[in-house]
């Protein structure tokens, strides 16, 4: 009885539109922290949504990047590669040089950073090329060189000698006037063989870089004299 005496005073504090509200209030309170849960986390996943988009367009623009990076390379390994088969080609072309040369080697695999880069080399040996077509840059010949220039001096003097006897020859049916102006004209093709081999000489040295050195005009000039000498010995003039 007191227990119920104690507790009466407390279940019939306030009016009952005052409980009704507590009532409500305790009631709501449960749900208002649940739709204001719901509220934080539809929040947080627009918030995390947004990051991720944004993290998804950096992403994209580094990856486009990285594929025009990767494109702009490939445009210069192919640009380098066809400059270097071009100087391959031009390589082939010089005098002295092998025609058929292969194809275009393959780069040696590095480890290491290269001392210069590919365009720099490709540079320099396409201005080597350049010099050696030129002549500017000294070729071994495929042939000694006193072998060209004995070949040379033959060559000149046996052209000289026969344009001087077919001079010669001809003379004898000839009028008096033009006779004589052919045995003279023969006299000076025969004087010219001696050095008629120097041009064709200094014309194939120059084409492999190599200088008209004391020894090879004497080996023309040699061959020239003893030729000519031979030769118009040899036709009886």
């Amino acid at each position: 009885m007191s227990q119920l005496a104690d507790t009466r005073p407390l279940a019939g504090t306030g009016s009952p539109r005052e409980r009704y509200r507590r009532a409500v209030a305790a009631l709501a309170a449960p749900l208002h922290d649940q739709v204001a849960g719901h509220d934080r986390t539809d929040q947080a996943l627009v918030t995390g949504r947004r990051e991720i988009a944004d993290r998804l367009g950096e992403s994209a623009g580094r990856v486009h990047a990285a594929r025009s990076d990767v494109a702009a390379a490939a445009d210069q390994v192919e640009a380098v590669d066809r400059r270097a088969r071009r100087i391959w080609r031009e390589l082939a072309a010089l005098p002295g040089r092998p025609r058929d040369l292969g194809p275009t080697p393959i780069p040696r695999a590095v480890t290491a950073q290269p001392a210069l880069p590919a365009t720099e080399l490709l540079d320099r040996a396409e201005r080597t090329v350049t010099a050696a077509r030129l002549g500017e840059l000294p070729l071994r010949p495929p042939v000694p060189i006193w072998a060209a220039m004995v070949l040379a001096g033959a060559v000149g003097a046996l052209v000289c000698a026969g344009i001087g006897t077919a001079l010669l020859v001809a003379a004898p049916g000839m009028p008096v006037g033009e006779r004589a102006a052919a045995r003279v004209i023969a006299d000076v093709a025969f004087a010219l063989g001696v050095v008629a081999g120097v041009p064709g000489a200094l014309s194939w040295l120059s084409r492999y870089g190599q200088p008209m050195t004391a020894r090879a005009f004497g080996a023309v000039f040699g061959t020239g004299a003893i030729a000519t000498i031979g030769l118009f010995v040899l036709l009886g003039h």
